[in-house]
């Protein structure tokens, strides 16, 4: 039998060497330039091409199902409200009498603040409550639901 150390055999050298290669390789997926970089970037411009498209049907033509996508896929909790502005296109109108929102119950304090955005064409104006500057108890999967209808 031979002693020579596994180590040594030239098929454990070219293992060795391939794996190297190929952690090397993983590293070199996001640098820019790469296949992969490339790829993000216009997976990105086509996701972001979509975004405003949405946006500019809101703002044009105040359309619910655009207003519903946007509200769906770019708005979640922990936003302030100029982050809401800028995703949704539009500033929202700080609400003065906020007492109805806070009466009934939903997890709302009485130093929480409204902001309202809309009307869409139908009439329907959405509010969004926000406490110490960040958005709450917003459930995005209420308008995911709603805007295919």
């Amino acid at each position: 039998m031979d002693a020579t150390p596994m180590r040594s055999t030239p098929g454990f050298r070219f293992v060795l060497v391939m794996s190297c290669l190929l952690l090397a390789s993983c590293e070199t997926l996001k640098a820019p330039g790469s296949t992969a970089d490339w790829f993000a970037r216009n997976s990105n411009k086509g996701h972001e091409r979509e975004v405003q498209s949405y946006r500019t049907q809101w703002q044009t033509r105040r359309d619910r199902a655009a207003i519903r996508w946007l509200l769906a896929s770019q708005i979640h909790n922990g936003l302030t409200p100029d982050d809401v502005s800028l995703r949704l296109g539009e500033v929202g109108t700080r609400e003065q009498n906020t007492r109805e929102f806070k009466r009934e119950g939903d997890g709302f304090r009485v130093d929480d603040e409204f902001y309202r955005y809309g009307p869409d064409r139908q009439g329907e104006v959405y509010y969004l409550g926000f406490r110490e500057g960040r958005l709450i108890n917003f459930d995005a999967q209420v308008f995911a639901d709603k805007h295919k209808s």
